[in-house]
């Protein structure tokens, strides 16, 4: 009756409804990725697990890792880098610093030689 109402077959029902019973079978697993990932304090991707696993000699792989992070919600913590926040600042400046001495080298070769830039006609005074 439950299962005319659902619209789902019946093996179907039996197989979700033993598959609940059975105990989880990565649980240790999960507890060995979880304690990497606090000893690292969730600097640790999943490559870095998969390694460290590796290291502690246990087979697993890497989809196996990623998909029980995901179950875990464990996700590595990017640390934003101090020196690249400089870099992109100074490589701005340097941009705009280069585009202007493109506009000025370019209006004194039009100056030079009598040609219009950007619609003025520049000639030598």
């Amino acid at each position: 009756m439950l299962i005319a109402i659902a619209g789902i077959a019946r093996s179907s029902y039996y197989y979700h409804a033993n598959r609940l019973c059975q105990p989880d079978k990565y649980a240790a697993m999960k507890a060995e990725i979880f304690s990497i990932y606090q000893e690292h304090k969730g600097r640790m991707g999943y490559r870095r697990i998969k390694l460290e696993l590796h290291n502690r000699s246990i087979c697993i792989s890497h989809k196996t890792v990623l998909r029980l992070m995901r179950q875990l919600g464990l996700y590595c913590r990017v640390r934003i880098m101090i020196t690249a926040q400089v870099f992109r600042r100074t490589s701005q400046q340097h941009q705009v610093r280069q585009r202007l001495n493109q506009v000025v080298v370019a209006s004194a070769a039009a100056r030079h030689r009598g040609y219009a830039f950007m619609g003025i006609l520049i000639k030598d005074a």
